[in-house]
């Protein structure tokens, strides 16, 4: 450096200034890569945190979709058992009716 300095004429005042800034700028660029890995790490938590909330949601959305398809499937049963009940009913009022009938005559 010392004959760099004798061949470009830099005085001990501007090498010692330049050094400084050199300083400066390695200090500054120690500060920004702390403060990108803190971001790294930040975002990488904040990933790990969406995909679980993305496999949580998947879950729900599937526990969504049985319990849906189980009351369409429970619906259909009432139907068909107010149906059957419809049924029941009409044949027992024909048949009080038979016996009425069997029991005036």
């Amino acid at each position: 450096m010392d004959k760099i300095r004798q061949e470009a004429r830099i005085t001990d005042l501007e090498n010692r200034s330049c050094q400084k800034q050199i300083d400066c700028i390695h200090k500054e660029f120690a500060f920004l890569k702390d403060h990108l890995l803190n971001i790294k790490q930040s975002c990488q938590t904040m990933s790990e945190e969406t995909k679980s909330l993305r496999d949580e949601l998947s879950k729900k959305e599937d526990s969504l979709k049985d319990a849906n398809d189980k009351t369409e499937s429970l619906e259909e049963m009432k139907t068909t058992n107010q149906e059957t009940i419809a049924q029941l009913q009409s044949r027992t009022a024909e048949l009080d009716n038979l016996c009425a009938e069997y029991e005036g005559n």
